[in-house]
Formats: C-alpha cells, sequence, structure tokens
C-alpha cells in the first residue's frame, strides 16, 4: 500500500499528461480549412435558384475573388465591374457575407454542403429579406461553360 501512495502522483501526472495527448489529437483535423482553401478566384459553375416561388430566375455572376484579408468581391459575367463587395467569413461549414449596395446593407449566409480545393457547394435560405430566395451553388476554380437559365 505505501508503494502505490508513494507513486500516486507520477501515475496520476501520468494519466493527465496521456489524457491531455488523447483530447489535443481528437480536436485537430487533418483535412483543409475551408478559410484557408477559398482564398482566390472561385467561378460560379452551376446554380439552382427559387425567388418568391419562381424558378426562371438567372444570375449573371461570373467569378468571386476571396482575399487574404476577409474581403471579397462578386464580378458579372456581362460587365468588368465589380458587382459587389464587402468582408466575409469562413468555416468549414458556412461563408458569411457582409456588404452594402446604395444605401442598403446585406448579410448573407451559405451553408456549406461539401467543400475541396476545387469545389465549394452550399445553400442559401433567406426568408427575412422582402423576397423569399433559396438557391444552392456550385464554385470552382476552373470556369466552366454554364447553362443560362
Amino acid at each position: 500500500m505505501k508503494l502505490v501512495r508513494r507513486f500516486f502522483p507520477v501515475i496520476w501526472m501520468l494519466a493527465v499528461c496521456c489524457a491531455g495527448f488523447c483530447v489535443e489529437g481528437c480536436g485537430e483535423d487533418d483535412g483543409p480549412q475551408l478559410s484557408e482553401v477559398l482564398q482566390g478566384k472561385w467561378y460560379l459553375q452551376d446554380y439552382e435558384i427559387v425567388v418568391d416561388g419562381d424558378s426562371n430566375t438567372y444570375l449573371t455572376i461570373d467569378y468571386f475573388v476571396f482575399g487574404t484579408d476577409g474581403r471579397f468581391h462578386v464580378y458579372d459575367l456581362y460587365q468588368t465591374d465589380v458587382l459587389d463587395s464587402g468582408k466575409y467569413e469562413a468555416g468549414n461549414d458556412y461563408i458569411r457575407f457582409e456588404y452594402e449596395r446604395g444605401d442598403d446593407e446585406y448579410l448573407l449566409l451559405w451553408s456549406v454542403q461539401s467543400f475541396s480545393d476545387k469545389e465549394v457547394c452550399a445553400t442559401y435560405h433567406d426568408q427575412s429579406s422582402k423576397r423569399d430566395i433559396q438557391a444552392s451553388v456550385k464554385i470552382g476554380k476552373e470556369r466552366v461553360e454554364r447553362e443560362y437559365k
């Protein structure tokens, strides 16, 4: 019994250290982080959008540029100007956009369904604005020929 009491603090410290390594190892994700993968130019490759029940709405977005400084720019398919720009934040399951257009401020939250270093698939649903908007988008590193809806 004296032997156990003498080595109890050592055993306790080893147990705590082992638990710390296990928790640290379990908390790390070996996969890529969307916030790192997202930086750069991403083309709108495909989408489905329904506005107020109408699926005949189309998007003229050509591509997005996500900066390392937390800023984004959206470029139109038919113009060389920036369509929108603002701040973004990305986690592995969301992309949050904040921007202004005229006197109006916008906050969009994409729910990321899947991502890789070449493709991001996300959905968006907004009922808080004046319109009911539901969309799913696919953006990718390569430009693809889109069917204009």
